[in-house]
């Protein structure tokens, strides 16, 4: 009889933490807080000594979350975090709802080069947490490199030219002040480049050694956009004149190397 007992009482407490143990389950899948961030790009990148590389994190709300419920859809706290001895970090902003992206700014050092860096990216939000991982391979400047940011300052130049009397609704204009980064070309005969306003991220690519005179540049809105929404195609004329026009941003970039 005791142990018939025993055996209801062991039943019982089995259902009863089980229950609780579902409904617990059900519950913190279910939590409003729940997010992912996303990092662009998400694989190991290339840096050169002295120049930005510039990551972008997005935060995405899980979808099947009801919307309405507490916390959902409110700020998620980033932090990042990477050696300061080797690179020096700036990041903005510190919180981002969906549809907002904060933008890091990696400048590696000398004492870098040849050598490997990770950068920590974390978002937080009502206690719960992701981690993201970002290599970043770090060499020193070239020749090369010189030679690709001069040639690019050159259609930079006259790009802005043309934005600024044809589209002044951008705030783009001669005067404006740019930083050059340098990003790697997954192409041999594809040169590509970066620069950076207070406001606009400015990507430019061209053939190099050829004779192919159509150059792509596209522009991305810092830290709203994470993806570029104006594109454009430079075409050299009568190797003196260049012709600009409205292009897909999907045209304007390969997708592996926008970033």
């Amino acid at each position: 009889m005791a142990n018939k007992v025993l055996l209801i009482a062991i039943v019982c407490v089995a259902v009863l933490v089980g229950f609780m143990l579902y409904h617990t389950l059900s519950y913190t899948t279910a939590l409003p807080n729940q997010f992912l961030i996303e990092v662009t790009p998400d694989r190991p990148v290339d840096a050169i000594v002295g120049q930005k590389c510039v990551l972008i994190v997005n935060v995405i709300d899980n979808e099947n979350i009801l919307e309405g419920r507490e916390s959902y859809g409110e700020p998620v706290s980033i932090s990042v975090a990477v050696n300061d001895e080797v690179a020096s970090l700036t990041y903005y902003p510190k919180k981002i709802s969906s549809g907002r992206v904060t933008e890091i700014v990696v400048i590696p050092k000398a004492l870098s080069a040849d050598s490997t860096l990770t950068v920590l990216i974390q978002g937080e939000r009502g206690g719960l947490k992701e981690l993201k991982f970002i290599t970043v391979n770090v060499r020193e400047l070239t020749k090369d490199i010189e030679d690709a940011e001069a040639h690019a300052t050159g259609l930079r130049n006259e790009f802005t030219s043309w934005i600024a009397v044809n589209h002044p609704e951008l705030n783009i204009t001669e005067e404006t002040c740019w930083v050059g980064a340098h990003v790697d070309s997954v192409s041999l005969d594809t040169k590509y480049y970066l620069f950076y306003s207070s406001n606009w991220e400015m990507g430019i690519s061209w053939r190099e050694g050829s004779t192919h005179n159509h150059t792509t540049i596209y522009l991305r809105h810092r830290y709203e956009e994470s993806v570029p929404s104006l594109a454009y195609e430079l075409t050299l004329l009568d190797d003196e004149y260049y012709r600009v026009r409205p292009i897909s941003t999907k045209n304007a970039f390969a997708e592996a190397v926008w970033r």
